[in-house]
């Protein structure tokens, strides 16, 4: 009886970790797309890449292949430090986001940049609260990683390298883009805060 409650409550976490992971390529394709906005991580680092790719020099990059590309090495040294289900589910969530992005149309919703910014932070910070058993990897990787092996708080330089992303962004884009991304990153933070604590390390043992 005990091994089919847990049973259960791993399939209900996993088919939670794919239905956050497919709300979160659903917001790209919407809200995050239709506002030109830049989420935070090596999602919007993908993201920014893409777009300039795109707009100076013609070139469309799948999202998929800079997305997986840059969680790579991350991933790896979580599976190490942090732990090897934890990781393994994370890179699903990773995989899944990434080839839904590429795969599912880019479906405007409203042309009120405010509005984008609001919802789509909203809708973003529900997504990754529904992955509360992974992680939307890059930079959460680093920041656990980093934590468990050195038992240091990371937050801030993860913030400061989600604020050169958005104003890198910003400096090529427009500054009214990257303010937006940032109200689009305070609503996303708060939901997130609401459910559960980032950067906390898993209890999974790293062996």
């Amino acid at each position: 009886m005990e091994k089919k409650k847990t049973d259960l409550k791993e399939i209900l976490s996993f088919l939670l970790i794919l239905a956050g992971s497919a709300i979160l390529a659903i917001n790209m394709n919407t809200f995050v797309e239709q506002g030109g906005l830049v989420p935070g991580g090596f999602s919007g680092l993908s993201k920014l890449i893409q777009r300039v790719a795109l707009t100076f020099f013609g070139l469309k990059i799948p999202f998929t292949l800079l997305n997986v590309c840059f969680n790579a090495v991350p991933a790896m040294l979580a599976y190490r430090f942090v732990g090897k289900k934890f990781t393994i589910l994370s890179c699903i969530s990773i995989v899944v986001v990434s080839v839904l992005v590429d795969q599912l149309p880019v479906t405007p919703i409203t042309g009120d940049i405010l509005l984008i910014s609001v919802f789509g932070g909203i809708i973003n910070g529900l997504g990754m609260s529904l992955n509360n058993n992974a992680s939307s990897g890059g930079t959460d990787f680093i920041a656990m990683t980093l934590s468990a092996k050195y038992k240091i708080s990371t937050f801030n330089y993860m913030l400061i390298f989600s604020a050169a992303v958005i104003l890198t962004s910003g400096f090529l884009f427009g500054m009214d883009k990257a303010l937006y991304s940032i109200i689009f990153q305070f609503c996303n933070t708060q939901v997130i805060n609401t459910f559960y604590k980032k950067y906390h390390k898993p209890k999974e043992e790293a062996s």
